[in-house]
């Protein structure tokens, strides 16, 4: 019984032993590495702040005003670290405004959920006429976005570790599961929009 508690004890102390140590996060240069195997911007590491639990780090474009985060996050047990690169996060960011803007003059535009990252543009529909002022819009939107092709001309604006800003164009009185989507690509003209969402509907 002896022998049992006292392995019992040495178990929790190595436990409170290895929960106790922390290594130390990631280089900057490891950072780096992993952020141009992903991130199909340029950019560099400008500063690091330290948070035990979380490690920020904060990267700068080489070509253009514009930074995001990487956030290293410590393993349970304090053994090693996940990073999480926030790109695509600080591009919407980045171009929220400017889509809200144009958004502002579209009648069939209802809301976003601001509450839910990366939430879908709600736009909604009644007539022919509606369908063409969306469509117009959306494209508009598009030329907006399209800016970010100029750092990045072979990215997917599409994907979700870029941009991925999503519409979802519903019919009035329609269930939303019958909703219609189509996401941001920086290259549909008017034509090319109608094209996917008639191929969508």
């Amino acid at each position: 019984m002896k022998r049992y508690l006292s392995l019992i004890l040495l178990l929790i102390v190595t436990a409170i032993s290895l929960s106790a140590c922390r290594l130390p996060p990631p280089k900057e240069k490891t950072v780096e590495s992993i952020v141009a195997g992903i991130v199909p911007e340029a950019a560099h590491c400008v500063s690091v702040r330290d948070e035990k639990e979380y490690v920020y780090y904060t990267f700068k474009s080489d070509l253009r005003d514009f930074t995001f985060e990487v956030v290293a996050i410590q393993n349970e047990g304090g053994l090693g670290y996940k990073e999480r690169v926030e790109y695509s996060k600080a591009v919407r960011e980045h171009y929220k405004n400017d889509l809200y803007n144009e958004l502002k003059s579209c009648r069939c535009f209802k809301s976003r959920n601001e509450n839910v990252d990366n939430a879908a543009f709600v736009f909604e529909f009644g007539s022919d006429e509606d369908v063409a002022e969306i469509i117009k819009c959306i494209a508009k939107l598009n030329k907006i976005v399209s800016d970010l092709l100029k750092y990045t001309p072979d990215a997917d604006l599409t994907s979700s570790k870029v941009m991925n800003f999503r519409m979802e164009i519903n019919k009035k009185g329609e269930s939303k599961d019958n909703a219609i989507t189509y996401v941001l690509n920086g290259l549909d003209d008017e034509a090319a929009v109608y094209k996917k969402i008639s191929e969508n509907a």
